[in-house]
């Protein structure tokens, strides 16, 4: 093996640093010129951006996660309070008779008659245009 031995053009001192500068902006500018650069430049400006993409992906995702995960904690606190309840002597079955004759009074109110079920057919249309708004 030989070593080269590298000797500076010009000595080391204020002007050194002003030459290196000047030598680097020159190759920075050759470099430029040649395709394989501005190739590079391409991809790194496609890799870039498509990061960024899947970051902003990746909120929405982990919006979304968050939001199952809620949910599931809400569905299942609300089936042990369930549980709870339905252990409790005669309230599950005091439960069930209100539900009952809840239904029952629904049905004979709204659904027997053709007229009641178009009053109840323009109230859930009102309320719907009240939570949604007027459709054009």
């Amino acid at each position: 093996m030989t070593a080269k031995i590298v000797t500076p053009e010009q000595p080391i001192n204020a002007t050194s640093e002003t030459f290196h500068r000047k030598l680097t902006s020159e190759v920075l500018t050759e470099e430029k010129k040649q395709p394989w650069v501005q190739l590079i430049s391409t991809f790194i400006g496609t890799v870039s951006a498509y990061l960024n993409n899947r970051v902003t992906n990746t909120e929405q995702l982990l919006l979304t996660a968050a939001l199952i995960i809620a949910a599931l904690t809400i569905l299942k606190l609300g089936f042990a309070v369930l549980k709870a309840i339905n252990t409790i002597p005669f309230l599950s079955s005091l439960l069930e008779i209100i539900g009952i004759a809840y239904v029952s009074w629904f049905i004979c109110r709204y659904l027997l008659s053709a007229a009641n079920r178009q009053d109840l057919a323009l109230q859930v249309k009102s309320f719907k245009e009240q939570i949604f708004g007027t459709n054009p």
